[in-house]
């Protein structure tokens, strides 16, 4: 063999350190993200239900709504900053 394929052989891949870091946290926070999403994310369905429970609620509560009266009057505050 000659003296330039022993080195070729021997040399190791050069790796851009910086790529490298960023590869590694961006894999980490994608971890993370499948994590959160099996911790905290709802299917179609449950968010669809949900919906359908809140509007439920919605309309019982605004059903229940008392009508206000006309004729009330509303009190009468005083002013109490007066004019020089």
């Amino acid at each position: 063999m000659a003296r330039g394929e022993d080195r070729a052989a021997v040399m190791a891949e050069i790796v851009n350190l910086n790529r490298a870091r960023k590869a590694k946290a961006k894999a980490d926070a994608g971890k993370a993200a499948e994590a959160n999403r099996a911790k905290f994310g709802r299917s179609k369905v449950e968010r669809d239900a949900a919906a359908a429970d809140k509007a439920r609620r919605d309309a019982l509560l605004d059903g229940a709504k008392r009508e206000e009266d006309p004729t009330a009057t509303l009190p009468v505050i005083p002013d109490l900053i007066r004019d020089p």
